[in-house]
C-alpha cells in the first residue's frame, strides 16, 4: 500500500535549487523553521511567496505555524474524505503547534465547512489568507550563489522569525470573509497539554496514548475521543478528535494524518486502540478512559 496522499515535499527535489535541501526535509509534510529560513534565502522569496510557491508547485494547502515558524503541508486525502485544510489542522494538532499565522491555498477563499473549522483555531482572528493566480518564480539571491550546496545551519545560528510587518500585505481571513463570529480555542485549549505515556509493554503504552489523546481532544460540544495506532516498527501515533458544533475531524483521521506526516504507510498499522466518546469498528479495541 502506498503512503498516504500523492503530494510530498520530497517531490521538490525536481525543482533545481530545492534539491539541495532534501536532507533537511525530514518529513514529507513538514518544513522546520531553520530549513524554511534557508529556503527563503536560497530562492530569494519572502515567507508569503514561499508559501504560495509551495502551494502552486504541490497543488496543496500550506500553513505557517504560529511562534515556531514551521511550515506544514495539507494535501487533500480523498481516501480519508479530508480536505487540504482539514489535513493542515490535523497536522498542526499532532505536532503540538499552538496556532497558525497564514495559509496559502489553491482556492481564492475557503468554503463554509472549512471556514467553520478554521474558526475553531485560537489564532483565527490574525490568520492571513494567501492566494494568487500569477506563478511565483524564484529569484537569484546572495545565499543561492554563495551557498550552492544549501548547507545546514551552523552552531549558534539564529533562525529569524517571520516579520509581522510582512504579513500585512495579505488579507486577514476574517475580513476577507466578513466573519464576525467568535473564534474557538483549538491548539490553545486548556487540555492541550503534555501527558507522560505509561506502560511496561507496547500494548499498555498504546492504551495510555489513546487515553491521553482523548484528554487532549478539542470539541465545542464537550469531551471528545482519542485513538492510538501501533505500527509494525513499534511506533505509536495518536489522534484526538477536533470538532465544532456541526462537523469535525475524527481521532482516526488525525492519527492517519500523523502517520502520513511521518512518511509511513497505512499497511504498517498493526492495531488501533480507541478511548473516549467514539463508536469503534468491530475489529478495533476499545479502552476505558481511566
Amino acid at each position: 500500500m502506498p503512503r498516504l496522499g500523492s503530494c510530498h515535499l520530497w517531490q521538490l527535489a525536481e525543482h533545481g535549487r530545492l534539491a539541495t535541501f532534501g536532507q533537511q526535509l525530514r518529513k514529507p509534510w513538514v518544513i522546520l523553521s531553520d530549513a524554511r529560513s534557508r529556503l527563503e534565502q536560497s530562492l530569494g522569496l519572502s515567507y508569503g511567496e514561499l508559501l504560495q510557491f509551495l502551494s502552486q508547485q504541490l497543488q496543496s494547502s500550506v500553513a505557517l505555524a504560529h511562534v515556531s515558524g514551521n511550515v506544514y503541508l495539507g494535501p487533500q486525502l480523498e481516501d480519508l474524505k479530508m480536505s487540504g485544510e482539514q489535513v493542515l489542522v490535523a497536522n498542526l494538532f499532532s505536532h503540538g503547534e499552538i496556532g497558525v499565522d497564514a495559509i496559502a491555498s489553491p482556492s481564492a477563499q475557503p468554503d463554509a465547512d472549512t471556514l467553520r473549522l478554521l474558526r475553531c483555531i485560537a489564532t483565527y482572528p490574525k490568520l492571513r489568507w494567501i492566494h494568487g493566480v500569477d506563478p511565483v518564480v524564484p529569484r537569484e539571491s546572495e545565499a543561492a550563489t554563495s551557498d550552492a550546496n544549501g548547507g545546514t545551519p551552523s552552531w549558534g545560528e539564529v533562525v529569524k522569525p517571520v516579520k509581522r510587518s510582512l504579513m500585512k500585505k495579505h488579507p486577514l481571513l476574517r475580513e476577507l470573509m466578513g466573519d464576525l463570529d467568535t473564534p474557538g480555542t483549538c491548539l490553545q485549549h486548556s487540555n492541550f497539554i503534555h501527558h507522560d505515556i505509561e506502560g511496561d509493554s507496547l500494548e499498555e503504552c498504546q492504551v495510555s496514548a489513546a487515553r491521553i489523546a482523548a484528554k487532549r481532544a478539542y470539541g465545542e460540544a464537550g469531551r471528545g475521543g482519542g485513538c492510538a495506532l501501533l505500527t509494525s516498527s513499534g511506533f505509536i501515533l495518536s489522534g484526538s478528535e477536533i470538532s465544532n458544533s456541526i462537523s469535525g475531524i475524527t481521532p482516526l483521521q488525525v492519527a492517519l494524518v500523523s502517520l502520513g506526516a511521518n512518511g509511513l504507510c497505512p499497511s504498517t498499522v498493526l492495531s488501533v486502540a480507541y478511548a473516549g466518546q467514539v463508536i469503534p469498528q468491530a475489529a478495533l479495541r476499545v479502552v476505558d478512559l481511566e
